[in-house]
């Protein structure tokens, strides 16, 4: 029997902890096996004007063709930063490729903070994205994204009611809320200083697929939930 295995669909930046820099380790040390999708190569992360960015996505559909061609199979599938608009149609494509009835997706609407978008995000990314969460078994916007997505005017807010209609109106374009309880399944989640740590091999553990409708939200602002 094979070790778990979960691939990231995502940036590589080089100064920053982030992204494929700091999942690939963390999953690893998990023991899960720890494939990647390069969607950018970024020098440092977007807050500094001065950052290199490498698109990826003319890459991207040669790179995948090998896990395809060696039909390998994935227990998750995780993506996060992507680079243009056209790389969201080919991640779209790749989890119609690589969906099965035993693993899950994961989407990290990787889009802005604070109430503003990444200077590489256009509006076209932004709504194409909203494309990606009919495939989402989990989807983990902060607040900024989860304002984009759903096409409202940022503000911030810890009103319970409302950010359970702000969730309600995300849920709308994928599979419905049926959690809003932390921890998941048997699987953990903590908010700290703007970050969130998942335990994906729980995730893998209860074979968590699209059915499972869980969804959750971080927040960079004062978001949390009881």
């Amino acid at each position: 029997m094979r070790e778990k295995r979960i691939v990231l669909v995502n940036d590589v930046t080089g100064l920053s902890r982030c992204s494929v820099a700091c999942q690939l380790p963390i999953i690893s040390a998990m023991g899960i096996e720890t494939a990647f999708v390069p969607t950018a190569i970024l020098s440092i992360n977007t807050y500094h004007k001065d950052f290199f960015f490498d698109d990826y996505t003319s890459k991207m559909n040669d790179y995948i063709e090998t896990y395809k061609k060696m039909n390998i199979d994935f227990d998750g599938i995780c993506s996060g930063f992507l680079g243009s608009a056209k790389q969201i149609e080919i991640v779209k494509e790749f989890f119609k490729d690589f969906k099965t009835e035993k693993n899950f997706i994961l989407v990290d609407p990787v889009m802005g903070d604070h109430g503003k978008l990444y200077p590489t995000y256009t509006r076209e990314m932004q709504e194409k994205m909203r494309e990606l969460m009919p495939y989402a078994a989990i989807v983990t916007p902060n607040l900024t994204e989860l304002c984009a997505l759903i096409d409202e005017a940022y503000h911030e807010t810890s009103n319970e009611q409302e950010l359970k209609r702000m969730c309600e109106k995300l849920s709308q374009m994928g599979p419905k809320m049926r959690s809003r309880r932390y921890p998941m399944m048997r699987g953990t989640m903590t908010i700290e200083n703007e970050s969130i740590t998942t335990n994906y091999k729980s995730l893998m553990d209860n074979n968590l697929n699209a059915r499972s409708s869980i969804w959750f939200f971080s927040s960079e602002s004062v978001f949390t939930r009881k």
